[in-house]
């Protein structure tokens, strides 16, 4: 059964009014500290506390002062020391997922935009938690609920008026324990609200937690000591990784890669990443010229020269309007024919058999496919029976595989 925990912070002023102590919300929170009600300035490039405000903030049973709870809302790298609960010094972090730092500007975009908790619970034996010690993650979830009036209590904008909303923070913990799923110790790193920030514990003294936390837009890929294997980080465990490196390797997948070292894998092929990788795959340089062979291709667009390459070696021949619809899909049939008329090596079949149960023989890239296929270039994308998906979509990961088989790489 989870564990249900809570911090709850709470204001004692709404637009002026005092909120006494018999009302029903300040006796919801005496009881249980299910809900509270908090108000965040208007962001500036500095974080903040809650000093000015008259809170009450309590996390793993443990009253913190509001001066340890820290508000980052800035979007620079910056360092924290966590102390633990109960215990002098910055206690809690709390970090506005990315909608909700979009709030503060456009208003709320979300019906229940959240934040994050980073905090170091106590850990003692009488109330029943574990021994180990580590930073805690958790997510705070935001609504109006408890305001009599959301026009008060949620304006469009926090530049407007005050705001005043719920907080609310559940964690899931193993099963029949008090330990959450994960702690976080020193020489960990973690993403936080999706990839927007990189925490990295540095190292832990007398029970502090030291931590930088670094927005995606900041890190230094280059000198970031990589977690994952290979080049590419979103291919962890793929069947097509190993062509995907060798790819990057020959430089043909420059344009495709981000800097935060992503290949995007499962991304479809338009007919204008095809002709680039496959350009590059044949190791032409084709450069600029005045003309385009197509209506739809612009010469200096930087992949112009490659289209207009491949449609002089026949490789490509268009569409009879004139076009080449650069943005379109590519299919795997397609892009079995454009293999093959690429590479000298390799020549349709004279008369295709079945050898896939879903391409017939009579099928416009069928000789093409099973030139393929005895090449040991394809495998198709399935067995019993074997098929090979002519009408799917072609995805990089798998024309990383085709091109790497076909040069040889894997």
């Amino acid at each position: 059964m989870s564990l249900k925990w809570l911090a709850a912070v709470f204001v004692a002023t709404i637009l002026g009014g005092l909120l006494v102590s018999n009302s029903p919300i300040a006796a919801q929170l005496d009881d249980d500290l299910e809900f509270g009600l908090a108000r965040f300035d208007s962001p500036d490039s500095e974080d903040s506390d809650l000093s000015d405000l008259p809170v009450i903030v309590q996390y793993w049973n443990e009253r913190i002062d509001r001066s340890d709870v820290i508000i980052r809302l800035s979007s620079f790298t910056a360092s924290y020391t966590l102390q633990p609960i109960g215990t002098a010094g910055t206690q809690m972090l709390v970090i506005p997922a990315a909608s909700q730092l979009a709030d503060y500007v456009y208003g709320p975009q979300l019906d229940e935009p959240y934040m994050y908790v980073l905090g170091v619970p106590v850990r003692s034996d009488d109330k029943g938690m574990l021994s180990e010690s580590g930073i805690e993650v958790d997510f705070v979830s935001f609504s109006a609920n408890p305001c009599q009036n959301n026009d008060d209590c949620w304006p469009t904008s926090l530049f407007d008026q005050e705001v005043y909303a719920s907080l609310d923070i559940q964690t899931d913990t193993v099963s029949g324990t008090t330990k959450p799923e994960k702690l976080y110790d020193a020489g960990d790193r973690f993403w936080m609200d999706g990839e927007n920030n990189l925490v990295t514990v540095n190292e832990r003294t007398d029970g502090a937690f030291h931590i930088t936390v670094t927005p995606n837009s900041e890190i230094d890929w280059d000198a970031l000591d990589p977690w994952w294997e290979g080049r590419f980080r979103d291919d962890e465990g793929s069947v097509h990784e190993a062509a995907l490196d060798a790819l990057a390797e020959r430089e043909i997948l420059i344009g495709f890669e981000t800097t935060d070292r992503k290949i995007n894998p499962k991304r479809n092929v338009t007919r204008r990443d095809m002709a680039v990788m496959l350009t590059r795959a044949l190791g032409a340089e084709p450069t600029p010229g005045e003309t385009s062979r197509f209506s739809d291709v612009p010469p200096n667009e930087w992949f112009g020269p490659a289209i207009n390459h491949l449609a002089s070696i026949n490789v490509v021949n268009g569409y009879p309007d004139g076009t080449f619809k650069p943005y379109a899909p590519v299919t795997r049939a397609q892009f079995a024919s454009f293999i093959v008329r690429a590479f000298p090596q390799y020549s349709p079949v004279e008369a295709p058999a079945r050898i896939f149960a879903d391409v017939s023989p009579s099928s416009t890239h069928a000789a093409t496919i099973q030139a393929l296929y005895e090449a040991g270039i394809t495998r198709g994308c399935g067995t019993e029976p074997l098929r090979y998906c002519p009408s799917k979509l072609l995805r990089r990961d798998q024309i990383a595989s085709f091109l790497a088989r076909v040069l040889g790489l894997v």
